[in-house]
């Protein structure tokens, strides 16, 4: 089992890039690899929800954050705070990185 890294934008995403990323993933597991991603929003959490749907007992994604995990939701909560994200990004980030 070969480790593949995804990991990418949050600010530039749009539908196109959600689909090529949630198909590259589902390749990956379909093709018996893991996925490691970053943890933020975009590309890294498209990520996070595809492989989470795919690999329903977390064996085969690894999520690396920089700092314990309070602290960097915080950090989002903050630029939710700040307009910089939605309510609903934030409410789906938190939710996945606690799940």
């Amino acid at each position: 089992m070969k480790w593949i890294i995804f990991t990418g934008t949050w600010r530039l995403t749009n539908d196109e890039v959600e689909h090529d990323v949630r198909q590259e993933v589902r390749n990956v597991l379909e093709g018996g690899d893991a996925i490691i991603t970053g943890g933020a929003l975009g590309v890294d959490w498209f990520c996070m929800d595809e492989a989470i749907k795919h690999d329903t007992e977390l064996k085969r994604l690894l999520v690396i954050i920089p700092g314990h995990l309070e602290q960097y939701i915080e950090h989002f909560h903050n630029a939710l705070d700040d307009g910089k994200i939605t309510r609903d990004a934030f409410h789906a980030l938190e939710k996945t990185l606690r799940d």
